[in-house]
């Protein structure tokens, strides 16, 4: 969205409900995405929701914004940020974010270590089935492959790792 279309988009908000609806449809699912990444879905979808309330009681009050995509992005860190400062339970969620986060790094580099010792193949058909969530009919369609072959590599590599996990 460019500068002149926000703007225009704001100035119309008085009279034009279907103005808000579109700066909502574009920026809503920017603003949690963004937040999310940092903060946690949670706080995320909280703080766009209050994004679009505060511009809409601050609509006529608006200035010209040059810059609407990054303007946005930071009012509604410091949005996020004051409600993680002022209120304990964002806190809290923000805290199992960031340990979810470790987690989630924790287990990517052993997955990578432990998945080091299977083939190409065997490689790809444990990470399409485990991580991706695919079947083995999905697969065998993705790889190229018949459906008992995915189902026979899949138990071989099963095997493999179980082996490694022991040692």
């Amino acid at each position: 969205m460019t500068a002149r279309e926000f703007n225009a988009f704001l100035k119309k908000m008085h009279s034009d409900s279907h103005a808000i609806e579109d700066i909502y449809i574009f920026y809503y699912p920017r603003i949690v995405k963004r937040i999310s990444e940092k903060y946690g879905y949670i706080l995320a979808e909280d703080v766009a929701q209050e994004f679009f309330l505060k511009l809409i009681q601050s609509c006529d009050k608006q200035a010209y914004v040059e810059y609407p995509t990054s303007w946005v992005y930071t009012c509604a860190e410091n949005i996020a940020k004051r409600k993680i400062h002022c209120d304990s339970k964002y806190t809290y969620l923000l805290q199992e974010t960031v340990a979810a986060k470790k987690d989630d790094i924790i287990n990517k580099v052993f997955a990578e270590d432990i998945l080091g010792f299977l083939n190409e193949t065997e490689r790809q058909i444990i990470y399409l089935y485990y991580w991706e969530g695919y079947n083995q009919t999905e697969i065998s369609n993705i790889l190229k492959l018949t459906h008992s072959n995915v189902r026979q590599i899949h138990s071989r590599a099963i095997k493999k790792l179980k082996k490694w996990l022991k040692m």
